[in-house]
């Protein structure tokens, strides 16, 4: 039986065979190793510290591993004109001169595995994808580690690429990629050494170790899917709070930590806990530890199908507010009746074709958004819809000034099965809405609701008029503009005061958001996601 092997001998060997088990004992022993420093406070300096070290002992397999744990960071990109020539060839030299330093490297599986890793998670997207990533394939090949095969396979039959260009270049390339591999493969290869497997085995956790493990993650396993089962049910959610907490997962911070420390959580971890959802969704919200509000990117962003797939995602459970995003409406329509997202209650409805699917294929919800405007055909089918769903909450894109929008509503009968009318008035209109407010919060009596509000998708405000005469403001805020302007026309006592929503890093809240509140004179003051921040 051959000896222990340390880093450089497990390479050496893996070099000469090719084998699995050796490229697996390299990545193992790597993970002990003392990796040589790559420092550089820019990128720039980062670059030159990349590319000096990349010179120096070249058959080292610990400079290799720190190469490639660093090949894909702080890669400096040149300004350079959109019309320029070779444009692409300019913009990313740094990164080429990188690969081209791997090609000039002694083979280690390594590398392989950090170009694989950095196709399936390219930093940055580019036109000549033939100039850039064509000498990262070039590389690839020539490293022959085996388990590459495995990993562009699931590349090329689960594109993850963001656009549509880069999903196409690969698909008609990792076809020639993957059987150049499997050829060189099949050549004979001397035998693996003896003693590679029994080392590999000492280094992996005790079998004891492992199924104790696995028996953890069962059952952490088993509390996620009964939450996803019943996402509207806070019990099951405090369970596996508590579960993740004793396995010291992080996960189970997002459930009581500060908006900061969340947010820093989820910079290290959504991907992972999300998947596909992250690569078509933005401005994610997540409420008690799950994601609960989220925005459709443009269809562009993922393939066909990883779109069905998120559509389908049982992750896709907890959502209860999926805004339309630049989404079409063909896409988001698929989610919007999609059985998966089961707590969906709060959605956009941009025509009334969306809206008879509503009445053909009933959910129940809280809310709809009609981002297409409130016309005769719209109102037409809002009964049914309204029917079929139960919502009680409207919300309506408006041209009109609130004088003629009164009008409009009080002769309209379907109001009736609303108790809240909230209006989005364009922007062409928004300073008459901002000074004639009063005629559209004086309304209650005549449309016969007892809540009002006004703004847009993303901000706005609803009054709601309470028994004597006493207020209650739910507000949805991106800025403080709104709510410090009713404070100055609304009168008479208010009972809360709920602020919700992420204020735009842009605009600070001022002084006069706490002055506002403090005229107001809440009795309760609840503050959610990003506003917990925010000192009032």
């Amino acid at each position: 039986m051959m000896g222990t092997m340390d880093l450089a001998e497990a390479a050496k060997a893996w070099r000469v065979c090719r084998r699995r088990e050796l490229a697996d004992l390299v990545d193992a022993l790597a993970t002990t190793a003392t990796l040589p420093a790559i420092i550089g406070r820019t990128k720039e300096r980062y670059q030159k510290a990349w590319m000096a070290l990349a010179v120096e002992d070249l058959d080292d397999p610990a400079t290799t591993c720190a190469l490639a744990a660093g090949l894909a960071r702080s890669i400096p990109v040149r300004a350079t004109g959109y019309l320029a020539r070779d444009r692409d060839r300019k913009r990313y030299q740094h990164f080429i001169k990188r690969i081209g330093a791997l090609m000039a490297r002694a083979h280690d599986p390594q590398i392989a595995r950090a170009l694989c890793e950095l196709l399936e998670h390219l930093p940055f997207s580019v036109d000549d994808n033939d100039v850039v990533l064509g000498p990262v394939l070039v590389v690839l090949r020539q490293q022959g580690d085996e388990r590459s095969v495995l990993r562009l396979r699931a590349l090329l039959d689960h594109p993850v690429a963001k656009t549509s260009t880069l999903r196409d270049w690969l698909a008609r390339v990792l076809p020639k990629t993957i059987a150049s591999l499997q050829h060189d493969l099949k050549k004979q290869r001397p035998a693996l050494p003896a003693g590679v497997v029994e080392q590999l085995a000492a280094l992996r956790p005790a079998s004891g170790q492992l199924d104790q493990s696995r028996r953890a993650t069962a059952n952490l396993d088993a509390l996620l899917a009964e939450c996803l089962a019943h996402p509207t049910d806070h019990a099951p959610r405090l369970v596996y709070a508590d579960a993740l907490l004793e396995a010291s997962d992080p996960r189970g911070e997002l459930f009581a930590a500060e908006p900061k420390r969340v947010a820093s959580i989820l910079r290290k971890h959504e991907k992972r806990w999300l998947g596909d959802i992250t690569r078509v969704t933005k401005l994610r919200v997540w409420r008690r530890g799950f994601l609960d509000e989220a925005e459709l990117l443009q269809g562009a962003s993922a393939d066909p199908a990883t779109w069905e797939r998120v559509a389908a995602d049982p992750r896709m459970a907890t959502v209860r507010t999926l805004h339309k995003g630049t989404a079409s409406e063909q896409l988001y329509g698929t989610f919007v009746t999609s059985r998966a997202l089961v707590a969906l209650r709060d959605v956009e409805i941009p025509s009334t074709k969306l809206l008879a699917k509503l009445v053909t294929s009933p959910r129940p919800l809280d809310r709809i958004a009609l981002t297409g405007g409130l016309s005769r055909e719209t109102m037409k089918h809002l009964g049914p819809a309204a029917t079929a769903t139960g919502v009680r909450r409207l919300a309506f894109a408006t041209k009109l000034v609130p004088a003629a929008l009164v009008e409009q509503l009080a002769a309209w009968p379907g109001r009736a099965q609303f108790d809240e009318l909230c209006a989005l008035p364009s922007y062409q209109i928004s300073n008459t809405w901002r000074a004639q407010r009063d005629r559209w919060l004086g309304a209650f009596d005549r449309l016969g609701v007892s809540r009002l509000g006004y703004g847009d998708l993303d901000d706005y405000v609803i009054v709601e008029r309470g028994p004597n005469g006493v207020w209650s403001i739910d507000a949805r805020l991106e800025q403080q503009t709104l709510l410090v302007d009713l404070a100055t026309r609304l009168t008479g006592p208010v009972d809360r005061i709920s602020i919700r929503g992420t204020p735009l890093s842009w605009t600070k809240p001022t002084a006069a958001l706490g002055r506002a509140i403090a005229k107001l004179k809440p009795k309760t003051l609840e503050r959610f996601d990003g506003w917990l921040d925010v000192s009032i």
